[in-house]
């Protein structure tokens, strides 16, 4: 209903058509993408099946506005039998009768396996990896504390919030894209809009100088760093330090940063003089 009757997918964000062809489809298979579209453009009678599947599927996703990677999920499938039988079939074929020239298939296959387990080992473990240890350094800070108060200054779906912090008795502000007409107790922000707001008079919005207010941490993208100390630090009155830096992608875009920081409230020290 949501999607399609009244079509406000939209309001997540807009692709065009023929997006899941140049860009969806490669995300899932890699470079295997090229073998696909050759075999299914030469030889389409061996894959009527898959790509009767295929084309339907896509066809009937692409006319949504709002395009996914995941959306393509129910058809990895598909994909991967063709792949499989292609590679079977070359495989094979090079191996019975191209005697003088199999070591280019072989090679090719060889090529195409490696690339794909080093772009696996990359995305895995190195790029867009900042979240995680971030979000551990918070887990463990906060964790003696009663009620701390977390701020996650981030584009939405930088981080999915309860997945990564689970304090029972945190307070959280962080920001969505729900769809506009829909009640959440975070601000609605998209995420290309992420750049253009003003965190200063966020800030001080949210503390309305009341110092228990405050975030005990704020976990942030690295170019914005520099505005939220100052205006913490202003508004405040109270002192903030960047207690963690970790690399996040080699490929910062938008409103994606290259690190991921996280800022800490210093508290004072109270000494026996002062108590007494």
């Amino acid at each position: 209903m949501f999607n399609f009757v009244e079509g406000r997918s939209a309001e997540f964000g807009v692709y065009p058509f023929c997006w899941y062809l140049y860009s969806g489809i490669p995300s899932i298979i890699g470079l295997n993408v090229v073998f696909a579209y050759a075999v299914l453009l030469v030889w389409p009678t061996r894959y009527v099946g898959e790509l009767r599947v295929i084309l339907i599927f896509i066809l009937i996703y692409s006319f949504v506005a709002h395009k996914e990677i995941r959306f393509l999920l129910p058809i990895l499938p598909q994909f991967c039998t063709v792949l499989g039988d292609i590679w079977g079939y070359f495989l094979e074929t090079a191996y019975v009768k191209l005697h003088s020239t199999r070591w280019v298939v072989f090679t090719a296959f060889a090529c195409t396996i490696s690339a794909q387990l080093a772009a696996s080992v990359f995305f895995m473990g190195w790029h867009q990896a900042g979240i995680s240890p971030a979000t551990h350094l918070i887990l463990n800070g906060s964790h003696a504390m009663k009620q701390p108060i977390i701020w996650v200054l981030m584009p939405c779906y930088s981080l999915p919030v309860h997945t990564y912090l689970h304090h029972s008795n945190a307070t959280y502000e962080y920001f969505t894209c729900a769809p506009t007409g829909y009640e959440y107790d975070a601000p609605n922000l998209q995420l290309g809009d992420f750049r253009s707001i003003d965190l200063n008079e966020f800030i001080t919005r949210k503390i309305h100088d009341d110092l228990d207010l405050s975030p005990d941490f704020v976990m942030l993208y690295d170019y914005s760093t520099q505005v939220v100390l100052q205006s913490l630090r202003s508004i405040s009155n109270l002192n903030y330090k960047i207690c963690g830096t970790y690399f996040h992608t080699s490929f910062p875009f938008d409103s994606v940063g290259q690190e991921v920081q996280v800022l800490c409230r210093l508290r004072p020290i109270v000494t026996i003089s002062q108590q007494l």
